[in-house]
């Protein structure tokens, strides 16, 4: 019974992983500031920090 369990376990973080490999390798895994760069969010606070000095 216990072994049945184990592999259970094994088996949905086998799923799991697979899932997830998969989704990075299309999507790819941009870091959050390449994205804001992307979007101009990051250049508009910057300005606005120099502003306020």
């Amino acid at each position: 019974m216990i072994i049945a369990h184990v592999l259970l376990l094994v088996t949905i973080g086998t799923v799991l992983f697979v899932l997830l490999s998969r989704f990075l390798a299309e999507t790819g895994l941009v870091p959050v500031e390449q994205q804001m760069e992307e979007m101009g969010i990051h250049k508009i606070e910057a300005t606005e920090k120099d502003k306020g000095n």
